[in-house]
């Protein structure tokens, strides 16, 4: 019946109380779902729908009311493993709940372990009599609402216990219940620290005894005895000696005071404090004030106290002596300066007693003031110094305690610093270098004209200014702060250079050298610099830097072209020893057979051998021209010599030239497009070209018989186009093809020199034209080389 009670009002509760519900969810219709079972249960619930990690931050740091955490496992870049963790790391006592449809075994698990208060599979929400999503949910909110009051309950007992043990632990004074008789019936923590006893220890002993003998009866008799008396008193003060547990006597002050109930005394409770060091102190203050009296009267220093009228009321020997009485009467301090000497101030003019300082007037304006005076007697004279502070009885001033000594020797030192010190302003002020004083914060303290005049800043725009802010470059202040700081901490003379911002915007360069600078007024550290203007040695340095620099490029480039040719030359060696040795071999079997079989062959045959020495030697007089033009390009010797041509003719002859070298292999497919045949052009360069490229068509395309050649004019531009169907050039090959000696790996077994594209590709660069370049393997290769007109 009791639990059936029980049940009922938590039922009625959540009919009737606000349920806080974060569901973490990225299905909006499986969070409709969850929403619908709720509020069908008659749950009042209120809910909120997250997705994402940062959502769910938010919501947990923004409402810390949150009753329950649902969780989905599986979202999009996201999952309840990592919404659990976020959970408890915000909040770890809020119960949270697993919901999935896809979830294993082993991960609920792991989930579990993890602090996961439930898991349900998402089948098991729909609202039946099976289902225990429901009654989870109530259980975890009933088991967080109760951890909850226990955490705060737990809490207050925590304060209330730490009150009490701080308030036990932290009451110097003694503490004590006695009855009536006054022993002790109870004391309080304090007793280790005043007595040394425990509070066990103490309530076994009786109070009496712990009381020194000279004390005990007058304690027992004036206090204990009045009190019992029976007539009604108040507290009682006494003080007392009384024995600690290491057996040594303490002073104590004790207030005794009466407690009554029904007009009968029921007890007595008292408060003491350990007064020894106030003893002590007293007892000490005795002594001490025996020596200082004795100290004064050995002072060289004259010390005399005066009252509010100057009257003197004590002085010292020296003061006596000094002022020349003998025993103190009425008469006022300055009257006997007056009386004895004639008073001249700091400037050396003469004075007045009316213009002497009166402590009347004086101490009711400062605490310490001081004055420098000139006594004379006859023609003997003296700089006393005076020093006149308050004399006050709780903090009522009563008079003045005046001291004089004899600073003759010091003020006349002194003056002579102050001429010194004002030479070396002057000199700083207007040296021939700039200097300027910084704390250790930067700010400047000290500016001379020189500084004014290189940064267009006059003294007064600068002080107290930031030396970073105002003058130094950004990428410098780093470094500036290590010079500052380096001399400061080590007291060591540094040198840093420094680019200064002037007030027009120049930026000047100076090497400064810094020490330590004391303001003796406060005593602050700070630096004194000073520069010098080394910007045109910067200049000359820079200016000397980049001539190394160049010169060193000019060495390395010279290098570089000295391996090129090297390189040149192995490449030329090799090709040599490849190109010319099959023509010379050619001739020299072709002549070895002529002189062998001249008068037994006839005529025909011989003409064949002369043809074919003429043909190989043809071959190396193109091989030597296509050397020699480069090595004309490597020494830049070649110039562009411009002259007005048939560009058509020109064609013409050169596929004619090409044709006779090729044996008529192939038929040269010529086309001229435009109505201008005469250009402005170097001849030479476009016979280059275009022979080159043809011979290249012909000498790659042995299986075809035909290449094409097409020439135009447009717009001031000469378009040369030279195609064949030939072999091709490899893809990974095109970017190489211009290189001298370069061959590609499927034209290796042609004959060639690998130096026609190099020189075509020179050629085009210096009439300021561009070649373009179409390949493919067995399909053949287009060039395109366009050339302009004009400059």
């Amino acid at each position: 019946m009791i639990e059936n009670d029980a049940n009922k009002n938590n039922e009625e509760k959540f009919t009737n109380e606000l349920i806080k519900i974060l569901i973490v969810e990225d299905s909006v219709d499986d969070y409709e779902l969850i929403l619908r079972v709720i509020n069908r249960s008659g749950l009042n619930a209120e809910t909120k729908r997250v997705e994402s990690p940062t959502e769910l931050r938010d919501a947990l740091k923004d409402n810390k009311d949150w009753n329950l955490i649902i969780s989905d496992y599986s979202l999009p870049g996201f999952n309840a493993i990592e919404a659990l963790r976020i959970t408890k790391e915000i909040n770890p006592h809020i119960p949270f709940i697993l919901v999935s449809g896809t979830v294993g075994e082993e991960t609920a698990v792991e989930a579990m372990k993890m602090g996961a208060d439930d898991f349900i599979l998402k089948d098991n929400i729909i609202d039946n009599h099976e289902s225990r999503f429901i009654p989870a949910i109530k259980r975890e909110i009933v088991d967080y609402r109760n951890q909850l009051k226990m955490l705060k309950t737990k809490s207050l007992l925590d304060k209330s216990r730490l009150y009490y043990q701080l308030l036990a632990q932290n009451v110097q004074d003694l503490v004590c219940i006695h009855d009536t008789t006054g022993e002790f019936s109870w004391v309080s923590p304090s007793s280790i620290k005043v007595l040394g006893y425990s509070q066990e220890e103490l309530l076994s002993c009786s109070y009496f005894s712990l009381i020194h003998p000279d004390d005990v009866n007058r304690v027992k008799d004036l206090v204990f005895k009045h009190i019992q008396s029976g007539a009604i008193v108040e507290l009682q003060r006494f003080k007392y000696k009384i024995k600690r547990k290491d057996q040594n006597y303490i002073h104590l002050e004790t207030l005794a005071e009466p407690i009554y109930m029904h007009g009968e005394l029921h007890n007595i409770v008292s408060t003491s404090r350990d007064i020894t060091e106030q003893i002590q102190a007293y007892k000490l203050l005795e002594e001490n004030q025996a020596k200082y009296e004795s100290v004064l009267e050995s002072m060289t220093e004259g010390v005399a106290l005066v009252d509010s009228e100057e009257k003197i009321l004590n002085a010292n020997k020296s003061a006596k002596h000094f002022l020349k009485i003998e025993e103190l009467d009425q008469i006022t301090f300055s009257k006997l300066i007056f009386n004895n000497f004639a008073v001249f101030d700091s400037e050396n003019n003469p004075l007045q007693r009316s213009d002497f300082f009166t402590v009347k007037e004086d101490i009711n304006e400062k605490t310490q003031f001081n004055f420098i005076y000139k006594l004379k007697n006859g023609s003997k004279h003296k700089w006393l110094i005076f020093n006149s502070a308050p004399y006050s009885i709780h903090e009522e001033k009563l008079g003045a305690v005046i001291s004089f000594r004899d600073v003759t020797s010091s003020y006349e030192s002194e003056k002579k610093l102050n001429r010194l010190a004002q030479e070396l302003v002057q000199l700083i002020k207007t040296a021939n270098a700039p200097i300027f004083g910084i704390d250790k914060d930067g700010k400047i303290t000290e500016w001379n004209d020189f500084a004014q005049n290189i940064t267009g800043y006059a003294k007064k725009e600068v002080l107290g200014k930031n030396l970073f802010e105002k003058f130094v470059m950004v990428n410098e202040q780093e470094k500036v702060r290590d010079f500052i700081s380096f001399i400061i901490e080590d007291g060591i003379t540094s040198n840093c250079e420094l680019s200064l911002k002037t007030k027009s915007g120049e930026i000047v360069i100076f090497l400064f050298s810094g020490n330590t600078r004391i303001d003796f007024e406060t005593g602050d550290v700070g630096i004194i610099c000073v520069g010098q203007d080394i910007t045109e040695l910067i200049e000359y340095r820079n200016h000397l830097e980049y001539r190394v620099e160049e010169r060193t490029r000019d060495l390395k480039a010279a290098l570089e072209k000295e391996k090129e040719l090297v390189l040149m030359q192995t490449k030329f060696v090799s090709m040599a020893s490849h190109e010319f040795r099959t023509p010379l071999s050619s001739i020299k079997f072709a002549a070895d057979y002529i002189k062998n079989y001249y008068l037994k062959i006839d005529w025909e045959k011989v003409n064949v051998k002369l043809e074919n020495i003429i043909e190989q030697a043809d071959h190396m007089t193109h091989l030597l021209d296509d050397i020699l033009e480069i090595g004309k390009d490597k020494a830049g010797k070649i110039k562009v010599e411009k002259s007005v041509f048939n560009l058509k003719e020109h064609c013409e002859k050169l596929i004619i030239e090409v044709q006779n070298q090729s044996k008529n292999s192939h038929v040269v497919d010529f086309k001229f497009s435009s109505t201008k045949e005469e250009v402005y052009l170097d001849n030479k360069l476009i016979r280059n070209i275009i022979n080159n490229l043809l011979n290249n068509a012909i000498k790659f395309s042995p299986e075809r018989d035909v290449v094409k050649l097409d020439v135009s004019i447009n717009n001031d531009l000469i378009i040369i186009i030279v195609e064949d169907k030939g072999i091709g050039i490899p893809e990974n090959e095109l970017g190489n093809i211009y290189n001298e000696f370069y061959r590609s790996k499927n034209a290796t077994s042609i004959q060639g020199t690998g130096l026609g594209l190099s020189i075509i590709k020179k050629a085009v660069n210096l009439l300021k034209g561009t070649i373009e370049l179409e390949s493919k393997i067995e399909k053949g290769t287009k060039f395109k080389v366009t050339l302009p007109l004009k400059e």
